[in-house]
Parts: C-alpha cells; sequence; structure tokens
C-alpha cells in the first residue's frame, strides 16, 4: 500500500506529460517554394504549433539529420511563422521539444534543385517566361508562382535557394527595400518587368522589356561536398593559441597576490585572532575570483570585412572566427546573410548550430558549441548600393589578405587596399579582436 502511494505521484506526473504531448500540435512544411531546395542553403520552413497553455515566451526546439537545427519562440505555447531552415542534404525526421514534452514529425517532401536547374519565383504577369529564360540563358527553369501581394512569406534570407525573382510593380512594393537587400546578399537576380525601376537608388541594368540586377557573386562556394574550400577559409587562424588572454590570467594573479599581501599582514596579527581573520581573508579571495569567473567567458574571438567594389553593387564579407580554451555554448547576432562555416560533416557535428527566431519567424542569432582548442567560423554577408565614402590605403598586413586573393579576386580584380572594419553588436566574449578590412576593387 506504501509503495503505490509513493508511485501515485510519479504516475500523476507521468500521465500529464503524456496528456501534454498527446494534446500538442506540432506540424511543418515546406510548400513555398514546392519543396525545391540547393545543399547548403535555406529554404522556408512554415512551423505551426499549439500546445494550449504554456509561458508568456518559450522556445519551440526543432532537430534533423542533414539539417541545421531551430529555435522558435511561441507565445503562451502558440505560434505559426515561416523560419529559414538550413539544409545540408534531404533531412530525417524532424524531432520537437517544448518544455518537458517532446516528438517526432515526419521531414517534409524536398527535392534538390540540379545543377543545371534555376529555381525562379515569378510575382508579375506578362512574358515572365521569356523574362526567366533570359535571366539564366542554358539552364533549365523550374517555375515558382509566388503571391503578388507578399511575394515572400516570410524571411527574405528563407528563400535564399531561389536563383532568380521576377516582380513587377505592386509586387516590389509589396517586397520592400530591405527584404530586396537581402535576397541580394544571398546572391538571387531581381527582374522588375516595370516601365521605372523600383528602389530607385540602385543600378538596375535596362533590358528588353525589364530591369535587372544581379549580385556580385564574390567569394568561396559553401557547398557540403566541398569541404577542401571550407577549409581554406580557416586558413587566416591557422596556429591561432586557444590559451586564455594575458588580461584574464593578470586578473587570476593579481587576486592572488591580494590574498598573498592580507596573509602576510595577518601573520603578525595575535595568535588567537589570526587564524580566523586568515580564514576570512581566504574567503573573501576565493568569493571574488568565483564572482568574476562566472562572467568570463572562454571564447576568443577575431575577423574582420572584405569589401568587394561592383559596377553596381558593393558587397560585404564579415569573417567571424571563434575559439576556446574548454568546450563553450556561443551565439552570434544574424544580421543580412549569416552562416557558420563547418570543414567537414564531423565539424558540424560538434558544431551543433541552431538558429533562434522570434514569434515572427525573423532570425535572431545562431547559437553554436566552440570545441576545446577548436575553431569556428562565421560569414556574414551584406549587400549595399554605395561605396565605401573613404578611399583605402595601401597596406597588406590584414590576416584576410590571402582569403580575399584566394577568392574574391576574378579576371580584371585588384586588391585596392585595406580600411576599418566595420565594428558589430558581439556578445561578452574574453577577448575581440577585429582585422583591417580588405577592398577588391572589380569596376
Amino acid at each position: 500500500m506504501n509503495a503505490l502511494r509513493a508511485a501515485l505521484p510519479l504516475a500523476i506526473v507521468a500521465w500529464g506529460a503524456f496528456a501534454a504531448a498527446a494534446s500538442a500540435q506540432v506540424s511543418i512544411t515546406a510548400e513555398a517554394l514546392r519543396g525545391y531546395y540547393r545543399p547548403a542553403k535555406f529554404i522556408p520552413l512554415r512551423v505551426e504549433a499549439d500546445f494550449k497553455s504554456g509561458p508568456l515566451r518559450e522556445s519551440l526546439e526543432l532537430s534533423a539529420d542533414g539539417a541545421a537545427g531551430i529555435g522558435l519562440d511561441l507565445h503562451r505555447g502558440r505560434g505559426e511563422a515561416v523560419v529559414p531552415w538550413l539544409i545540408l542534404h534531404q533531412p530525417g525526421p524532424v524531432r520537437w521539444t517544448w518544455r518537458k514534452t517532446a516528438g517526432e514529425v515526419a521531414p517534409p517532401a524536398l527535392r534538390a534543385l540540379a545543377d543545371d536547374e534555376r529555381l525562379v519565383g515569378i510575382a508579375a504577369g506578362g512574358d515572365v517566361d521569356r523574362v526567366a529564360r533570359q535571366m539564366f540563358p542554358g539552364s533549365r527553369i523550374v517555375a515558382v508562382e509566388l503571391d503578388r501581394g507578399r511575394p515572400l512569406a516570410g524571411p527574405a534570407v528563407a528563400f535564399e535557394s531561389l536563383d532568380g525573382l521576377v516582380l513587377d510593380a505592386a509586387s516590389a512594393a509589396a517586397l520592400g527595400e530591405p527584404a530586396f537587400q537581402d535576397l541580394l546578399a544571398c546572391g538571387v537576380s531581381v527582374a522588375a518587368v516595370a516601365p521605372q525601376p523600383p528602389f530607385a537608388r540602385w543600378r538596375w541594368q535596362r533590358r528588353e522589356g525589364y530591369w535587372l540586377l544581379r549580385p556580385l557573386d564574390a567569394g568561396p562556394m559553401l557547398l557540403p561536398h566541398r569541404e577542401a574550400v571550407a577549409m581554406q577559409t580557416y586558413q587566416p587562424v591557422a596556429g591561432w593559441r586557444t590559451d586564455w588572454p594575458a588580461h584574464s590570467r593578470a586578473t587570476i594573479v593579481s587576486i592572488a597576490t591580494g590574498f598573498a599581501v592580507v596573509a602576510v599582514l595577518v601573520s603578525f596579527v595575535r595568535r588567537r585572532a589570526g587564524p580566523p581573520l586568515m580564514f576570512a581573508a581566504a574567503a573573501a579571495s576565493v568569493a571574488l575570483g568565483w564572482a568574476w569567473w562566472r562572467f568570463q567567458s572562454p571564447v576568443l574571438q577575431v575577423g574582420g570585412d572584405v569589401v568587394v567594389i561592383g559596377e553596381r553593387l558593393v558587397q560585404t564579407d564579415t569573417w567571424t572566427y571563434q575559439t576556446s580554451a574548454g568546450r563553450a555554448e556561443a551565439t552570434t547576432r544574424f544580421r543580412g546573410l549569416t552562416r557558420p562555416v563547418w570543414a567537414s560533416e564531423g565539424h558540424w557535428r560538434m558544431l551543433q548550430p541552431r538558429l533562434l527566431c522570434r514569434l515572427d519567424g525573423s532570425p535572431e542569432a545562431w547559437a553554436y558549441w566552440v570545441p576545446a582548442g577548436g575553431q569556428v567560423a562565421l560569414l556574414t554577408r551584406t549587400v549595399g548600393p554605395q561605396p565605401p565614402l573613404a578611399d583605402p590605403r595601401q597596406a597588406d598586413n590584414s590576416p584576410l589578405q590571402t582569403l580575399a586573393a584566394r577568392f574574391y579576386l576574378g579576371r580584371g580584380d585588384r586588391l585596392a587596399g585595406q580600411q576599418p572594419s566595420t565594428p558589430v553588436l558581439r556578445e561578452a566574449y574574453n577577448e575581440v579582436n577585429l582585422w583591417p578590412a580588405v577592398v577588391v576593387d572589380r569596376r
């Protein structure tokens, strides 16, 4: 009888968890692009979750083999949003966890695009087939009809798998310039079938019956089957030491020295009062050291920009490198198009990257693990219509110089010099160094 009474609370808890999981509804679909994707690029994933009730804000975690994880904020246990989902290859079943419940749903039906196929979103009327063929001559066009009143049903970066987008005046206005700018950062060519080009500050190219703007597409192609390329992007931090920085070691020495000085002074105190004072000094030193240590991150960070100036666009690639003296979880804020760079599939599994998304599905930050003694790189790409105001100075001391020469220089391009890199928001890491930006001129 006593055993039954002891087991009853556990049974109630187990039944509550089972009932919550049974009543929970999590569904995912990838219909916005009809399930087409390119490896190592984002696709739009619609997530719907209903746990009936819950806290004001808590994250639903999604994970699957072959894809990056997702953390989507829910409001009182409910949420519906389109989020960017980074796909490496055909994903397996999608596992979800929320608070103390967990489950699994089947992955959406996906199809990888062939090398000679170009995925073009259509949000315009008229002879759009001709426009799509002229955008990508010699390629097989896979057309996807989009809502002209809302061309992208979610964050623009979620549609990175698009190769092209055809708009008219109305759909361009509905899209908005910030989303248009993010699409260019994603490598999407945009055509506008309109008398005048949208977003007038951009330098469009006039074609027969439409306006066209292509991305620069400068930099390394980061694909799962091109791991040698990804490994070469880590060259700027080859031989990087993972020791704690000098200022951290100096702080530890200062605390120890302070305790030693106090201990010497206490030794001159009367015999009875000496031990209690020594104990108090030791306790204070330990407490001070522990309070300081709690707020120290073992993550070290370096990085800088590669700026490519073209005839019509300026592309800025911010390279961020991190290492850690011990295994640590780190985050990097998402802006433009931000992605981790993995050197191998094993490296990807060690990083365990998760894209943290807000209630509306917009990406907020990447969260991942930095292995002890290992390294992680992240690439953030932004695109703008105007070149930097200041002329670059002639120098070649940036560690990104070799990377720029290897992956960003094309025929007729030149290394124009260096300029200060743009500071970005960062987490409270132990040490952050910003390298000079390398400027590539391809005008």
